[in-house]
């Protein structure tokens, strides 16, 4: 497994499947804060002034932004690439092809979509069939990726889902709301905006224990608290840190 920093002059190509990290929250103190996106085909587009962009699908508020929404992410020096040497460009694409198995969340009328910060957000159940469930996509953006690689023919699990810790709601009004006097009423309701149910702890699986899994030899990566790849004590893999 390997994990490089987006490099100008060094950075190889990259093939449909692989994983696109956004560090840029680093600058403010949110370790856990990162987006993670799927390279939806190698090509990259050369963009103005210079820079470079890549075709990506990720999972937004919104729902999943390809295929039916064309979308490419600027490449800079805060993001990073995580991909496995030793599966072949056709295993890496069949995470894309994943993603055109799933089908919208079904909701009932009136009621807002939600965005399930959960270890897995896939499955639905069917409106028109109680007991069954459709593929659904409304989950985290990590754990779109984890789902999108467990479908491969390899069945990778990049971090084992037994050995999330749990995250209290405390946690997480610090990790989002820095800053800001705890507020246990204002953050039980952003929990419910974020499709937790209950008062927690919960067992979130952040982009940042997928980092850390590609800079581990094997998988399924054991996740921690402590999971953090990019502070000074712990350097990560650098292809450079050549911005575009």
């Amino acid at each position: 497994m390997a994990l490089e920093q987006w490099s100008r002059t060094g950075t190889p190509a990259y093939v449909a499947g692989t994983v696109l990290f956004e560090t840029r929250d680093l600058a403010r103190d949110l370790p856990h804060c990162y987006h993670v996106m799927l390279v939806s085909h190698g090509t990259a587009q050369s963009g103005p002034a210079g820079t470079v962009n890549i075709p990506i699908c990720d999972m937004t508020l919104g729902g999943i932004r390809y295929p039916q929404e064309e979308c490419t992410h600027k490449l800079r020096s805060s993001c990073y690439f995580g991909y496995l040497p030793t599966l072949s460009p056709e295993s890496t694409r069949q995470a894309i092809e994943a993603l055109y198995s799933l089908t919208p969340t079904p909701t009932a009328v009136g009621q807002p979509e939600t965005y399930t910060l959960g270890t897995h957000g896939i499955h639905a159940e069917d409106p028109n069939a109680p007991g069954e469930y459709l593929t659904g996509i409304h989950c985290s953006c990590a754990s779109l990726i984890e789902w999108c690689y467990e479908c491969i023919d390899s069945n990778i699990d990049l971090v084992s889902e037994s050995h999330i810790p749990a995250v209290s709601i405390q946690n997480l009004w610090e990790k989002f709301m820095r800053g800001l006097p705890f507020d246990s009423e204002e953050a039980e309701q952003k929990a419910a905006e974020w499709g937790l149910e209950g008062t927690g702890p919960w067992k979130i699986l952040f982009p940042a224990y997928q980092m850390e899994a590609f800079r581990r030899e094997t998988i399924p990566h054991r996740a921690s608290m402590e999971d953090h790849p990019y502070i000074p004590d712990r350097p990560s893999q650098q292809v450079g840190s050549e911005s575009p």
